[in-house]
C-alpha cells in the first residue's frame, strides 16, 4: 500500500493496529513470576503494550507492583522530555 506521496505505508492493516493506533502491535504477555514490574516498565518504554502478571501474588502485592510500574514510567517519561 502506498500513500499520496508514493511512500510505502508501513502500518499493518489490521483491526488491532487500527484500534490501538499503532504501526505494529507488539504485546508483551503476562508470564507468571517472570513478568515483574521491571519487565513491564522496560517493555512499555520500548513502545509495546505490556501486561503485569498477577496470578502468582496476592492483591496487596499486585497493587504495590502497579504503583511501582506507574512511578517508573513517569520517571522515564520525565527524563525523555527534558
Amino acid at each position: 500500500m502506498y500513500t499520496e506521496n508514493n511512500q510505502a505505508d508501513v502500518r499493518s492493516n489490521t483491526a488491532l493496529s487500527e484500534n490501538l493506533d499503532c504501526c505494529y502491535p507488539v504485546i508483551q504477555a503476562a508470564m507468571g513470576w517472570v513478568c515483574d514490574a521491571n519487565l513491564v516498565v522496560a517493555s512499555t518504554c520500548a513502545g509495546d503494550f505490556s501486561y503485569l502478571a498477577s496470578d502468582t501474588v496476592d492483591s496487596k502485592a499486585v497493587e504495590a507492583k502497579e504503583i511501582k510500574v506507574i512511578g517508573q514510567i513517569i520517571m522515564t517519561l520525565k527524563r525523555w522530555l527534558k
